[in-house]
């Protein structure tokens, strides 16, 4: 733990009077639960996406990490350097919990979580052991990606995944269809409704083709928002980041249980 950071993971309702309170020093705001290093994107995010921060029940705060931008290569060194330093800071800004809204930083797992002394999830695939458990031996994750050749033996060990769970998994790119592939090149704009089709089909085709698949796993980013679409036509359970997140956040925000007895 950083031994500098005045941790005070507490909620104040009317239950508990305030007799004393404190901040670590430079830390100019409070109240944040999730801290999360964000990459600058120009693609719409409706509620569902993760850099919306509606997308949460509880205060978020985002964060460049300084030097990084999208489209510019750096060595690894560079990358984990600007994100422990930004993961830091967010620690400092008295975050509870942190990840990212850039799915191929989760290859540095491992160093950003050794940088901070709170929780750190930067992938949706470290669901993946979990996930298992609740499956039939003869089923299987059908993880839809943004490029699932980013479902590296790197990036899952990064992530405590063992490789060889992808034996259980079906990943699929979803960008490809051909809606997905307009909007992905357009950047800024797409329809929504033809959009949230095109993926609700595919889902249900992958479905048909594949009776097996017994979980839906988003690694993409921005397929949160379209959840509840997809699980109204494959009636199974669909996990994502915000998943993840919320449960994440429940171990870190617990509240005073209340009520008749």
């Amino acid at each position: 733990m950083n031994t500098d950071i005045l941790r005070q993971w507490r909620y104040y309702g009317p239950w508990e009077e305030i007799r004393s309170f404190g901040v670590t020093k430079d830390q100019f705001l409070a109240g944040k639960i999730l801290g999360l290093i964000a990459m600058p994107s120009p693609m719409p995010k409706p509620p569902g996406h993760i850099a919306n921060p509606y997308s949460f029940p509880f205060p978020v705060r985002y964060s460049l990490p300084e030097g990084i931008r999208e489209g510019v290569s750096y060595s690894d060194e560079e990358l984990i350097r600007a994100l422990a330093q930004t993961a830091v800071q967010l620690e400092r800004d008295g975050v509870r919990l942190i990840s990212t809204t850039w799915g191929p930083f989760a290859r540095f797992q491992k160093e950003v979580s050794d940088a901070v002394s709170v929780p750190v999830y930067l992938s949706a695939v470290t669901q993946i052991p979990w996930i298992k458990v609740c499956l039939k031996k003869s089923e299987q994750i059908a993880i839809l990606c943004d490029d699932k050749s980013r479902l590296t033996p790197e990036l899952l060990t990064a992530c405590h995944v063992d490789p060889e769970d992808l034996k259980r998994c079906l990943p699929v790119n979803v960008w490809d269809l051909p809606l997905c592939a307009k909007a992905k090149a357009d950047r800024t704009h797409y329809n929504y409704d033809a959009l949230r089709q095109e993926i609700a089909d595919f889902t249900a085709e992958l479905q048909r083709e594949h009776p097996e698949i017994g979980a839906i796993l988003f690694e993409c980013l921005s397929l949160p928002s379209f959840a509840t679409d997809i699980q109204r036509v494959v009636n199974l359970p669909v996990y994502d980041t915000i998943t993840m997140l919320k449960y994440a956040a429940g171990g870190c925000c617990r509240r005073q249980f209340e009520g008749f007895v």
